[in-house]
């Protein structure tokens, strides 16, 4: 029993990084959209 909270709460831990990593890829998409946008670019 003990064994299944300690792996649940890597799977846990390990969503809510996984999370961030997309929010950071999704802010720098953004960023990236701005630059172009600002800048007159085509993606």
């Amino acid at each position: 029993m003990l064994y299944n909270q300690t792996f649940n709460l890597d799977q846990v831990a390990f969503s809510a990084e996984g999370l961030k990593d997309a929010q950071q890829t999704v802010r720098g998409f953004y960023f990236l959209e701005l630059l172009c946008h600002h800048y007159d670019l085509r993606l």
